[in-house]
C-alpha cells in the first residue's frame, strides 16, 4: 500500500506502479467520470489523486503495488495507508504480506495536523 500527496504522484505512477502514459493522459482529457456529455466538469477530485493497482514481477515473486487513492489534498492519505494496511495484515493474518509505504512531501512534520498525528 502506497499513500503520496500530489507532488511527484503522475511520475510514480507512470514510473513505478507502470500506469500507462496514454491512460494517465486519456483521464486528464475525460470531462467526466459517469461518461453524461451533459456535463462539462469532472465529477470527483483532481485526476492526479486517483489510485491504482498494479501486479509487478520480482524475480520468482509477483507482488500486488497499489497506490491509493488520495481523498483529498496533501497528506490526507497517511492515515487510509495506516488503516488499509492493517486491515490487509488482519484478514491475511501476517504482518509480513502487506507493507505500507507513505511518501512524505514538504510540509513540516514537527507540528500539528494529520502528518504529526499519524506519526
Amino acid at each position: 500500500m502506497f499513500g503520496m500527496a500530489h507532488r511527484g504522484r503522475l511520475n510514480a505512477l507512470h514510473c513505478v506502479f507502470e500506469k500507462p502514459a496514454q491512460q494517465i493522459f486519456r483521464e486528464f482529457l475525460e470531462k467526466s467520470r459517469d461518461g453524461d456529455s451533459e456535463q462539462n466538469e469532472f465529477a470527483g477530485d483532481v485526476k492526479y489523486h486517483l489510485g491504482y493497482c498494479q501486479k509487478r514481477k520480482f524475480g520468482d515473486k509477483e507482488v500486488v503495488m497499489q497506490i491509493l487513492a488520495n481523498p483529498s489534498h496533501l497528506e490526507a492519505v497517511n492515515p487510509l495507508v495506516y488503516g488499509t494496511t492493517r486491515a490487509l495484515q488482519e484478514m491475511k493474518n501476517s504482518k509480513n504480506k502487506v507493507l505500507g509505504v507513505v511518501i512524505h512531501g514538504d510540509a513540516a512534520i514537527a507540528g500539528q495536523g494529520v502528518v504529526y498525528e499519524s506519526i
